[in-house]
């Protein structure tokens, strides 16, 4: 399962700067929900038995994706665009 939030904005101060910002926040969140039935064997590898042993292995993670940028970007030249991005 996953939840996310974006958010991006600008502002033109006039034809030539634009200031750009924006935030992106993510969670995801995951279950395992395994069983593995597997055959016991001794220590030279020989099987013990021929019932399977059951091995439950359930678990789960939680992981977060965070990104903030601000960008400005100035027109030089109608075809010339300078930008100037740092990411937080």
């Amino acid at each position: 399962m996953a939840y996310a939030l974006q958010s991006d904005a600008a502002y033109r101060f006039d034809d030539q700067h634009t200031l750009r910002g924006g935030i992106f926040i993510q969670s995801d969140h995951s279950k395992s929900l395994t069983s593995s039935g597997v055959i016991a064997l001794d220590d030279a590898g020989n099987q013990i038995n021929d019932t399977p042993i059951i091995v439950v292995d359930n678990g789960a993670k939680t992981e977060w994706i965070e990104s903030v940028y601000l960008q400005d970007e100035w027109k030089v030249a109608p075809t010339v665009t300078t930008e100037l991005r740092r990411a937080l």
